[in-house]
């Protein structure tokens, strides 16, 4: 029904289910987000690959459940980039075009407040596999911890933050909730960061 309403916007499905992505994708999605990076069921990247769309491969350790005890990294960046290498070649393996993928570091997802700022501080490291980088940090817990705002509805400000410096670091996609405000802030960011002085 979405796919008929809005026949020009890409669609993106979350689920780490192989059963659920051909449902998604026979019904016209576009995108499989599979949180789990190819983790709980790796042969939904053969789903994918047989629909043609695009594959999200976030990092996660664990479980939602679990997650949040499982935050100690040796070294953050190059474990997160060792996960993408490990995952783009199991994708491959189900025969998913490696150009289909899309990399989410996984704001958030067994990070801590420090490892998820250092992460965005960061993220240009996540270049090394020349795939869109992917950003999900709208309103999340340490955008709250960070600015003291217990209420997710008053994250706003964090979160435009966020998505400028994404803007500055060239990441390719943020995902956000209040679609307006983060665009406008964008738009400023990208002015800034290609403003020329003659």
């Amino acid at each position: 029904e979405t796919r008929k309403n809005l026949p020009l916007i890409p669609i993106s499905i979350d689920t780490t289910r192989k059963n659920v992505a051909e449902a998604a994708l026979k019904a016209g999605a576009d995108i499989i987000n599979d949180i789990s990076g190819l983790s709980f069921e790796p042969d939904i990247a053969e789903t994918v690959a047989k629909y043609g769309a695009m594959l999200i491969i976030m990092h996660m350790r664990g479980t939602p459940q679990t997650m949040g005890k499982m935050c100690d990294y040796t070294n953050l960046l190059r474990e997160i980039n060792d996960f993408f290498d490990e995952k783009i070649d199991v994708a491959s393996s189900f025969g998913l075009d490696p150009s289909k993928i899309i990399l989410d570091p996984g704001i958030g997802f067994a990070k801590n407040r420090n490892q998820n700022l250092f992460l965005l501080k960061h993220v240009e490291s996540l270049r090394v596999h020349s795939k869109p980088i992917l950003i999900g940090a709208s309103r999340k817990g340490f955008v709250g911890t960070v600015t003291d705002c217990a209420d997710t509805s008053e994250r706003l400000e964090g979160t435009l933050a966020i998505a400028s410096i994404c803007a500055l670091y060239g990441v390719d996609i943020i995902r956000v909730h209040d679609i307006k405000e983060n665009k406008r802030a964008v738009m400023m960011a990208e002015a800034i960061k290609g403003a020329n002085y003659v």
